[in-house]
């Protein structure tokens, strides 16, 4: 913590708010945007410690106004800079917890990079002569924990996209109920 005290206030507000930037996906923190004369290691273990104070912050708070300067000075900040600390994070709260719940949800599970999908209509087999079958094709490309990238090619019938979609959807409805409860 004695590095993020070391700065000036309005230094350590920016590399917060850059840090909530960066953790709600808006934009990425770049080392070339500071001039405090540090090198890039000490700017990536500067911007690690603001994130993990972050972090911290936020497994014990359930609403902005818990987000208090003591917690902050618990952790080591002195009490302007805990101040200016929680000041640029309360403004983000919102933001900030979506996206750490997100991470949390995500984190070890495969997830869905990419989704196309063709619609057509089987209307005859070589087995019988008048099928007419609507089946969707979808193509999803998904991400494992790994970082690897596969293809998945799922062939439903309307009876089975029914009950995808109804699925999506209460999946849908939890995930905004759980991020409505952050």
């Amino acid at each position: 913590m004695a590095q993020l005290n070391a700065l000036p206030v309005e230094t350590l507000q920016l590399l917060v708010h850059q840090t909530c930037d960066s953790i709600t996906g808006t934009t990425q923190a770049a080392f070339h945007d500071h001039d405090q004369g540090w090198s890039l290691g000490q700017w990536r273990s500067t911007m690690a410690t603001i994130k993990q104070c972050v972090e911290s912050v936020f497994k014990t708070a359930t609403s902005a106004q818990e987000i208090e300067a003591n917690r902050l000075e618990e952790l080591g900040l002195d009490s302007s800079h805990a101040s200016a600390f929680a000041d640029a994070v309360n403004a983000r709260f919102r933001a900030i917890r979506q996206a750490l719940l997100f991470q949390a949800i995500t984190k070890g599970a495969t997830t869905l990079i990419d989704m196309d999908w063709q619609a057509g209509l089987t209307v005859a087999s070589n087995s019988l002569a008048n099928v007419s079958q609507p089946l969707v094709t979808l193509l999803l490309k998904l991400r494992d924990p790994s970082g690897d990238c596969r293809d998945l090619r799922v062939e439903l019938d309307r009876d089975e996209l029914e009950g995808w979609l109804t699925g999506l959807k209460q999946a849908q409805t939890a995930l905004h109920a759980m991020t409505e409860d952050a």
